[in-house]
């Protein structure tokens, strides 16, 4: 039986559950575990107390947070390359303990928060699991580049060219599409959720914030010009201060506690502001994709990578020119441009990079 470890944070947690998915939809009896980065620097004690005060006790995850939002806006720096198991850091030691416990296959790392742990560990003990980076965007992040690294699991050859550019050996580097839950594929499942009450005269336009790396205020006080023209639904997952600003606009807004799959299947359109697992559902559902302005570099950069299939209305003139030319059946060759259909061999890539 084969072991998969998952370290991801808590913004990428649909894209691990879709790789556990996928895994286990080749491996049924392979044991995949997914575990949030920042549970590697967690301290009872310390975490106990940032839990009941104002007081943010727990340095070493203060730390940590602080490095991945260095991660996500130093996109085209390489990070310091180490090996080095530091003794002094928890992160260390909480990765010796999983691999332990789980004596891992692969350890899989989303991002930037765990793959530096895996590498000392794996080296520290001399073990053959192999550490690989799944690059979940449509460009790279060069942060997320390690030549410790066992491989990179990446979406298209533009990536693969450029890790290769980089110094990365080209059998270290595979090429799969990028994975989507279940919950998304099963239709008699969706079409049994409870709809939303929608004018059916109009078509439906929904727009995703629940990412809480961007203020949508902007986004949403741009879309709520038009909701005399189209049904306006609003997603905000978890994000509370999206759902709070909806409610207070007064736009149909649902969170955590609605079906996902359901109110894309309602919808003729999706504006999103550049998540690559957004786009990559909305590509598999056959929905028209728009993208509106984000405050994330490398949302901005999947959108210049998807031009030919993603509407750009990142510019206000865009924005309106867009919904005064809108019919579905005028701008349904985008949605039919960006149909993906074949599902990704996640099992697949990795094997690559057995031995």
């Amino acid at each position: 039986m084969k072991t998969f470890l998952i370290f991801t944070d808590y913004h990428r947690a649909e894209v691990a559950s879709s790789i556990k998915q996928n895994v286990l939809s080749e491996l049924p009896n392979a044991r995949v575990i997914i575990i949030d980065d920042m549970d590697l620097h967690a301290n009872l004690m310390l975490d106990f107390i940032e839990n009941f005060t104002f007081f943010k006790v727990n340095m070493e995850k203060r730390g940590a947070l602080k490095e991945e939002r260095k991660a996500e806006k130093n996109v085209d720096e390489l990070p310091p390359f180490s090996n080095q198991f530091l003794e002094e850091e928890d992160s260390y030691k909480a990765m010796l303990n999983y691999f332990a416990k789980y004596t891992p296959d692969y350890v899989i790392t989303i991002g930037y928060g765990a793959f530096q742990e895996a590498v000392a560990v794996r080296d520290r003990l001399g073990a053959k699991t192999k550490v690989v980076n799944f690059i979940d965007d449509y460009t790279l992040n060069k942060m997320l580049v390690s030549p410790y690294l066992d491989g990179y699991v990446v979406e298209n050859m533009p990536l693969k060219k450029e890790l290769i550019a980089l110094g990365v050996a080209i059998d270290k580097v595979a090429i799969s599409a990028l994975p989507i839950e279940n919950k998304y594929f099963d239709f008699n499942a969706i079409k049994g959720n409870r709809r939303i009450d929608l004018n059916p005269l109009m078509d439906t336009v929904l727009y995703l914030a629940s990412s809480e790396k961007t203020d949508h205020r902007k986004n949403l006080n741009a879309l709520k010009k038009y909701e005399g023209k189209v049904n306006l639904v609003v997603y905000c997952g978890q994000n509370r201060d999206s759902y709070r600003y909806c409610l207070k606009a007064g736009l149909n807004a649902f969170n955590e506690g609605i079906s996902l799959p359901m109110l894309y299947d309602n919808a003729e359109v999706v504006f999103t502001t550049g998540n690559a697992y957004e786009i990559s559902v909305a590509r598999a559902m056959g929905k028209i994709i728009v993208a509106l302005e984000s405050e994330v570099i490398m949302e901005s950069r999947n959108v210049d990578y998807l031009s030919s299939i993603v509407i750009d209305c990142r510019s206000s003139d865009a924005l309106k020119r867009f919904f005064e030319d809108y019919s579905k059946e005028k701008y349904n060759t985008y949605s039919l441009r960006s149909k993906v259909v074949a599902r990704p061999n996640i099992l697949g890539a990795l094997e690559k990079f057995d031995d």
